[in-house]
């Protein structure tokens, strides 16, 4: 099984180059159908990487859920960033991280931490929104009514890259 992971993992590195690399595929239909398949990659490393693991654990349970959402989510924005497809989108994508914050407190459960956030990261947080923040003013983005929406989603990533950095 490890090889079958090894194998997936260099599929999913080498269809993200061409996706990158490859200017045939940086427009219409041919983008969206290379990073749905980008995305399902990322699915396929996760299965291929529990399978080699030889369990289903609730960390690479919400793992691959996260993995799930985050291909939705590239899907939906493959579609439209605009209206309900870009709503969607987000919200693919809010879901993943919520999903891959629970599965980092899953993880570091197992090594007897026990708490949701200490004071370094909670502190850690609010200094990356400040970032975010300070880098929207700076590049003069224009939030308008999607600001709080933005704000959260700010939030969600640099709790998701805390609980990470953290495990």
């Amino acid at each position: 099984m490890l090889i079958l992971l090894c194998c997936a993992i260099i599929f999913e590195i080498t269809i993200v180059c061409l996706y990158l690399f490859a200017p045939s595929l940086a427009f219409g239909l041919r983008s969206l159908y290379m990073k749905s398949i980008c995305a399902a990659g990322f699915v396929l490393v996760s299965i291929c990487a529990i399978f080699a693991s030889g369990e289903l654990t609730r960390y690479s349970f919400f793992i691959l859920i996260g993995a799930v959402m985050g291909a939705e989510g590239d899907i939906f924005l493959g579609i439209s960033t605009r209206g309900k497809w870009f709503i969607m989108g987000l919200l693919s994508f809010l879901s993943g991280h919520i999903l891959y914050i629970i599965a980092f407190l899953n993880g570091s459960a197992a090594y007897g931490n026990k708490t949701l956030f200490n004071i370094y990261e909670v502190a850690a947080i609010a200094a990356l929104l400040l970032l975010f923040t300070f880098i929207g003013v700076k590049v003069k983005a224009k939030a308008g009514k999607m600001l709080p929406a933005m704000l959260l989603y700010a939030a969600a990533i640099s709790a998701m890259l805390m609980n990470a950095v953290s495990l």
